[in-house]
């Protein structure tokens, strides 16, 4: 068996694949999905091999030998040809290496090669009949045959044999080839590849809880496993801090291809033992949960940002698990739904970290479903710390992200702390740049961090504070508008006036609509004609065919209104002689005065309805006012609108929400120059300009 180290020599051999898709015109963002089936290809073939050398070496037989790996197949893979030529037997096909030699009927033999393999690992590869297409490698065979090169790529793949390695240093192989193709392909990088040095911080804070834990083994969860990175990644970074831990593994992933090879690497290490268990299941986390009733010790994950769930709403809305405690959240952003389920995934001891962007920390107003859910993480103090990670480092965005520290069963001492980590600085610059990663955490730098996480001092990148500092209320304000001598109509309306904020004046009773010659007039129940409201709507034309519809009646309405009416001034209609009377009296105060018309029918005929409201000047506000736990806070809002407010108003109601802001927490002003310094520069530019005059003229 070889060195584990050495079989990163066969890296460059891998990539040389690529010279022969590039020669087929293959653009290079696509060589990632070209090579991912041929490399499952040779990972599996090589497995198949190792193992039957090992029964061999154990005695088996051939019908043994078959007879062991056939019943194995959901963990091996299996090909009867490749088998027997293991084994040294006549067969019509062999390895791939073997088809590669013939000299004609390449395209049957490599169709039989194919066909071979036992179903599950066809089915990954994208060659039985499903709607889902995983590694789809008939696809990719069929461009390469319609571009000449299919035998010439399937000779190369066939020339890198990894039987001499074991499953451990096959993922490695794997892992290494998985962050070239994110270096190389945007798209790729963005749904299945978190970079090496996040992964590296976060399973640091995962390692650190299993020692305080004591914990001898752990089950992870990653519930967007994407192609495994994360996942794997963690679990083997926990174990190189943890040499003795046993770490399971168990994701979910939605993306055909990526769940195809975070699969096939689950398989490969159910062989590495250990006690440990690797599970990957296909389908989306959000509609239905493939985990229903397991739980988990750790969860590491990095959901995707601002994707859409409209395809999920439905069965997320119906869900009956108790995942999600409020569904209301923006459906052009998934990650608060993600991290609801993260937390119902979690043993009552678990501990989460995932890596979020900005959205889940501050967006929604108070009442919005985000900032309930962080309302809700908050009051049962499950948050642990933030972090803020460096700018430009992931490979196809250069957005701020943070990670959540999640903790299910926080010690007493840390009871409702928060510990916020600034390690936006934490970086070093990368020699050369990957997409758009430039910076990278170095070991010095996820020690700092691990070190204000264990320690937490207050200073210009840490602080500690009270979760209560996240929460604020929302008070809501009803200003009583005055004029300048102090007065307000809402001083005239009665208690029950005031809650609507208005009162309605005598109106007149009912009016009806008669044509005479080509006007129209207003006459009363007992016929006598409306002068006031005819005269009030001068300039307005109607037709002769016109008939008293909603068009006359908004037409007349803005007649009406925009009439010689004053809001210093009350109109009222006269009862005793059934009209309209405007008479001006004394002011009475800041409001205004709504006069309303609405067209009704009575007993078959046309019926205008006119009333005029009394309306204060009301102004609706509200004040936003920092949070005191319990009783206190009722308290706190009345001494901050004490304080601040200077207009009378109408208490309305209180909502509490919670935002998370880096900025604010973090703030670093500014500082201005001094106004010396300043005139000093001026000075000198002014003696620059001299000088260059005197230059310029003599």
């Amino acid at each position: 068996m070889c060195l584990k180290s050495d079989i990163l020599k066969y890296e460059s051999k891998i990539w040389s694949t690529c010279d022969t898709l590039r020669g087929a015109g293959v653009k290079q963002s696509e060589f990632p999905q070209y090579m991912m089936p041929f490399f499952v290809l040779r990972m599996v073939e090589a497995r198949l091999i190792t193992m039957v050398n090992n029964l061999i070496n154990e005695g088996y037989n051939t019908e043994e030998i078959r007879e062991e790996l056939k019943d194995s197949t959901q963990d091996f893979s299996y090909n009867e040809h490749v088998m027997l030529a293991a084994k040294g037997e006549p067969t019509s096909i062999g390895t791939l290496a073997d088809i590669c030699e013939v000299q004609e009927g390449f395209d049957e033999k490599f169709a039989d090669y194919l066909n071979d393999w036992d179903d599950n690992t066809k089915l990954l590869l994208g060659l039985q009949d499903t709607d889902a297409l995983y590694l789809d490698i008939p696809k990719y065979i069929k461009s390469l045959k319609s571009k000449g090169r299919l035998k010439d790529y399937t000779s190369k793949w066939a020339e890198i044999d990894l039987r001499d390695y074991d499953a451990s240093d096959i993922t490695t192989l794997e892992e290494h080839i998985k962050r070239k193709w994110a270096d190389i392909s945007a798209a790729t990088s963005g749904e299945q590849y978190t970079p090496d040095d996040i992964i590296d911080l976060v399973a640091a804070i995962q390692a650190r809880y299993a020692v305080l834990d004591n914990k001898k083994s752990v089950t992870l969860y990653d519930m967007t496993c994407g192609g495994g990175n994360m996942l794997f990644g963690s679990a083997d970074k926990i174990k190189k801090r943890l040499p003795n831990i046993t770490t399971s593994t168990y994701g979910q992933e939605i993306n055909d291809s990526l769940y195809a090879l975070a699969k096939i690497e689950s398989r490969f290490r159910t062989e590495s033992g250990g006690g440990a268990k690797h599970v990957i299941e296909h389908g989306d986390t959000l509609a239905k949960d493939k985990f229903i009733g397991k739980e988990f010790d750790f969860i590491s994950a990095n959901p995707p940002y601002g994707i859409d769930w409209k395809d999920s709403e439905k069965d997320v809305i119906a869900d009956e698990t108790g995942r999600f405690v409020n569904t209301g959240i923006s459906k052009s952003d998934g990650q608060l739904l993600f991290m609801q389920h993260a937390v119902s995934k979690l043993k009552s001891d678990g501990k989460a970290v995932i890596v979020h962007n900005g959205s889940p920390m501050f967006t929604g107003d108070v009442n919005s479903a985000e900032s309930q859910v962080r309302k809700w993480l908050l009051d049962n103090d499950w948050i642990e710390a933030w972090v803020q990670l460096p700018k430009e480092e992931f490979f196809n965005t250069q957005i701020t992200t943070y990670l959540w520290v999640i903790n299910k069963n926080k010690p007493a001492n840390r009871k409702d702390k928060i510990v916020l980590i600034n390690a936006s600085e934490k970086f070093s610059k990368l020699k050369k740049s990957m997409g758009k990663k430039t910076n990278k955490m170095d070991l010095e730098h996820i020690d700092w961090v691990l070190e204000q996480f264990d320690n937490p001092v207050e200073s210009d990148d840490v602080k500690y504070l009270s979760k209560y500092d996240f929460y604020y209320n929302k008070q809501q304000l009803t200003l009583i508008e005055r004029d300048e001598d102090g007065k307000a109509i809402y001083d005239t309306l009665s208690e029950s006036e005031k809650a609507k904020g208005f009162k309605k004046l005598e109106k007149v009773s009912e009016l009806k609509v008669c044509k005479e010659g080509k006007e129209f007039v207003f006459k009363t129940s007992d016929g006598s004609v409306v002068e006031q409201i005819t005269s009030s709507v001068d300039g307005v034309i109607f037709s002769s065919e016109m008939t008293p519809d909603k068009e006359f009646v908004d037409s007349l309405k803005e007649a009406f209104i925009g009439s010689d009416l004053n809001v210093n001034d009350v109109y009222h209609s006269s009862v005793e002689n059934q009209n309209i009377v405007f008479n001006k009296q004394k002011s009475m105060g800041c409001g205004s005065i709504v006069p309303k018309l609405t067209l009704g029918k009575k007993s078959g005929k046309s019926v205008m309805k006119l009333s005029i409201e009394l309306k204060a000047e009301l102004t609706k506000d509200y004040e936003i006012i920092p949070y005191l736990p319990g009783e206190e806070n009722e308290k706190s809002i009345q001494a901050f609108l004490d304080k601040w407010v200077r207009k009378e108003y109408i208490l309305g109601d209180n909502s509490v929400g919670v935002e998370v802001n880096f900025n604010k927490v973090f703030y670093k002003p500014v500082v201005l120059r001094s106004t010396k310094e300043i005139a000093d520069d001026i000075k000198a530019i002014d003696i620059e300009l001299a000088d260059l005059e005197k230059e310029l003229w003599g």
